[in-house]
């Protein structure tokens, strides 16, 4: 992930300019002129709007914010940053009278980095046509061929965790009986997402922002913004839609199953449809069937084969491979009191794998990163310093924080406490105890603003001062608190058992009175006191 200046709240400024600009260009693809380009149905590079799979062109295309596989060179390259593991595609597509198109892609992850490269190879060619001349007399055949190549590159986390950033470099060759041309283009592709609960994906894509020709052509590849979003809407029903500055619009849906997926799309007039299924781990099939309505019927055929999941052994997949190393670099910067590298791995990781936000993680990251925020950990240099420390307060402030995360809020707090007492010189862990009484609900105790053991004895003070008022409710409270801050104390449990025991709980008082002879075997008086209650002691 490339590193940005560490500004206050600029991250926050820009994810959010991030996904403005996607929806604003989404909306200035609808509000463009219709006529913008004069060429629309007869421009240059129209090879690149048939389709690449059969998944894609039954779902009418709309593609932009879904593709993560070989298929992204053709409609996203930024979706190679979520490239699951190296694959390829083969299509072959029957037109109109004798006119084919046939279509590979070759998509390959990067070793290190959260991404990958692909390759592609496209032919559109007619048959063999009679040729005329201006006299109308016969002269020899001819055929019309459109060939393309691309390269293309996509990478995850750039800037920021969920977006992901691509380009392609594509080469289409025409031939038409003996003239020929040659044009040259650079693409550029974004995706962000997901967004609203995992729930939506958003595309962009500008094609031609660059291009050049050769040979006997005037023509030019157009500029072409592509604006696209996905939304999971319930399950494992998808529905997609794309637009682009020329007012085409393209909207398609995929029911996915066990045993295979169901597909409906409908773009530039034309109504698509399709089923896909996925055989031996490794290999797919997808068909798809589009109706012109002047044209007909034609049908495409798409077989796909996933390096790594065939045979004995299955390779998982990069992205969960990336997202369980974040969650280990998370762990270790937690670990190591570096709370604001915990969130930005943590980012990186649910980024990777879109069900860790719905976890334990998830909820793990939400309580620690509001805590960073109300304390502005994350840009203050000097806070960071201060809970970073070697030191038994902030070993402490970071034993609250782990235990706020686990949603043991008395807990948490009763450690805020004796991070701020542990030196109440440093108004940091005051400030600290301060925002966890605000996140956890619990107010703060001033007098128990002390150092740990410090804190133990003063309630083991008052759980004796309970006991004597025979207030054995109080006095089982102030125990349990005790042995929050110190597991190991024997006497706490022993006096939380008799505090039980007064209570008339008599399972309780029990078990706190075997977790006392686990600690210290030796203890005559409480053996004696379960022996006459006939309790076998427990090991």
């Amino acid at each position: 992930m490339f590193k940005i200046p560490s500004v206050p709240s600029f991250k926050k400024r820009c994810e959010g300019f991030c996904f403005t600009f996607c929806i604003s260009l989404f909306l200035a693809a609808c509000l463009l002129p219709l006529n913008l380009f004069a060429e629309v149905g007869g421009r240059a590079g129209e090879l690149f709007n048939y389709g690449a799979g059969a998944r894609p062109i039954s779902m009418g295309g709309a593609f932009t914010a879904i593709s993560r596989d070989a298929s992204s060179v053709y409609y996203n390259p930024s979706g190679l940053g979520m490239l699951a593991r190296p694959n390829i595609q083969l299509m072959r597509s029957a037109l109109f009278e004798e006119a084919y198109y046939d279509y590979m892609g070759y998509a390959r992850n990067f070793k290190k980095l959260p991404g990958g490269w692909g390759l592609e190879f496209i032919q559109l060619k007619t048959g063999t046509v009679e040729g005329r001349d201006e006299y109308n007399n016969i002269t020899s055949d001819f055929n019309y061929a459109e060939t393309a190549f691309a390269v293309a590159g996509g990478i995850k986390g750039v800037y920021f965790p969920k977006l992901s950033m691509g380009a392609s470099l594509k080469m289409l060759n025409r031939t038409l009986a003996d003239s020929s041309d040659r044009h040259f283009s650079f693409d550029l592709g974004t995706q962000y997402g997901p967004l609203a609960r995992g729930k939506l994906d958003l595309g962009l894509v500008m094609s031609n922002v660059v291009s050049f020709a050769s040979g006997d052509t005037s023509d030019k590849l157009p500029f072409l913004i592509k604006a696209g979003a996905a939304y999971r809407i319930i399950g494992d029903i998808m529905l997609a839609a794309e637009l682009n500055n020329d007012g085409e619009f393209k909207i398609g849906t995929e029911y996915a199953m066990s045993i295979g997926s169901m597909r409906l799309g409908f773009a530039n007039s034309v109504v698509s449809f399709g089923i896909g299924t996925v055989f031996m781990k490794a290999y797919s099939l997808d068909i798809a069937v589009t109706r012109h309505p002047v044209l007909g019927m034609s049908n495409k055929i798409s077989v796909g084969y996933q390096f790594g999941t065939g045979g004995k052994i299955t390779k998982e997949d990069k992205p969960n491979i990336l997202a369980k190393d974040y969650l280990k670099d998370a762990s270790k910067a937690l670990n190591e009191k570096q709370y604001s590298a915990f969130l930005d791995n943590m980012d990186k990781a649910m980024a990777m794998d879109h069900s860790i936000a719905d976890g334990e993680w998830g909820e793990k990251y939400k309580r620690m990163a509001v805590v960073v925020e109300k304390m502005n950990l994350k840009y203050n240099t000097e806070k960071q310093k201060i809970f970073s420390r070697n030191s038994e307060q902030a070993g402490l402030a970071q034993t609250a924080l782990i235990a706020y995360m686990d949603s043991q809020e008395l807990k948490s707090m009763l450690y805020a406490h004796a991070s701020a007492g542990a030196d109440i010189k440093e108004s940091a862990f005051e400030e600290f105890l301060t925002v966890m009484s605000n996140v956890t609900g619990i107010p703060v105790r001033k007098d128990e603003i002390l150092p740990r053991l410090t804190l133990v004895k003063e309630k083991m003070r008052k759980a004796d001062y309970d006991f004597q008022l025979m207030k054995f409710d109080l006095a089982a409270r102030e125990c349990e608190e005790i042995l929050l801050l110190d597991e190991k104390n024997s006497l706490a449990w022993t006096r939380l058992g008799s505090a039980y025991f007064a209570i008339g709980d008599f399972k309780r008082a029990r078990d706190a009175y075997t977790a006392a002879l686990q600690i210290d075997p030796n203890n005559s008086s409480v053996v004696e006191f379960m022996r006459m209650q006939g309790w076998e002691k427990q090991p």
